[in-house]
């Protein structure tokens, strides 16, 4: 904590134990701005590190959760905190593990520390954008309205891996433009999922050939010249077409989660994260 003061002032960071038998209960990351905010006294960001799913942590985005805070309170008077969860990664756990437990911490976050569903936002990065779509559809299935919808307060992906096939036109477009290996994905596909799950068409692991009905308003997000986009924007059509409202921000000459990258890209991370 006296770490993070010297970098952030305000911001205050603790580990949170949902009982979900991470060691030495190290089950998400809690941050908030103010000392005497505890989990469950706001509304919260439950946010999923990128990493393909083989690395990361939910330290890795400090900075910009911590400007994500600042423009929510300053710029819109909306007081929250972020829980970035803590998810097991492979080869250690493989899919379907990793989900399982996303979704155990979901249910955590209702159920035992008591936050409706209409005070939680749910976001990730990459391929923990992949996590929390998924998460978005468990918490619409798992806890319906009487209209069938998620009470989620909204859904904020940023550039998500929603294609495993990584064949889509913008990997070779872009390749020389993004810092994600292309070469190396379908390696970290196989770590994470073996064949018997059939990554490269598995809905749950290439959301683009999911369903998408019935969610909460989506907020997407993508870097023009990064290797995912046209796998995004495919993605993009399939939630709009399911009659979803999905606002979308572009960075132009942006490369992959560009929001994130501060200072890099700074002009267009401030941007989106106002949006």
């Amino acid at each position: 904590q006296r770490a993070i003061h010297a970098a952030f002032g305000s911001l205050h960071v603790t580990r949170v134990d949902l009982g979900l038998g991470q060691p030495h209960a190290k089950d998400a990351l809690y941050l908030a701005l103010e000392k005497d905010q505890p989990l469950g006294s706001c509304p919260i960001i439950l946010y999923f590190h990128g990493g393909g799913y083989v690395t990361g942590c939910a330290e890795m985005h400090i900075n910009s959760h911590f400007r994500w805070l600042q423009r929510l309170r300053d710029d819109h008077g909306y007081t929250c905190a972020v829980l970035s969860v803590e998810y097991p990664l492979a080869p250690e756990v493989r899919f379907p593990g990793n989900l399982q437990f996303c979704f155990r911490a979901y249910d955590a976050v209702v159920h035992k520390v008591g936050i409706s569903p209409s005070s939680i936002i749910i976001s990730g990065d990459s391929a923990g954008g992949g996590i929390a779509y998924n998460v978005a559809l468990h918490a619409r299935d798992e806890y319906p309205t009487q209209e069938g919808h998620a009470e989620l307060a909204g859904l904020v992906l940023i550039s998500p891996w929603v294609n495993h096939a990584v064949g889509a036109e913008s990997f070779m477009e872009h390749r020389n433009t993004d810092f994600l290996p292309r070469e190396s994905l379908g390696t970290i596909t196989g770590t994470y999922a073996d064949d018997e799950h059939d990554p490269f068409n598995n809905p749950a692991i290439s959301l683009v050939h999911g369903e998408f009905g019935k969610l909460p308003p989506v907020a997407l997000t993508y870097g023009s010249r990064e290797i995912f986009k046209s796998d995004i924007v495919d993605f993009q059509g399939k939630l709009e077409a399911a009659g979803n409202q999905v606002h979308v921000s572009v960075g132009p000459d942006c490369p992959h989660i560009y929001p994130l990258l501060a200072p890099l890209f700074s002009t267009h991370a401030s941007r989106t994260l106002g949006e």
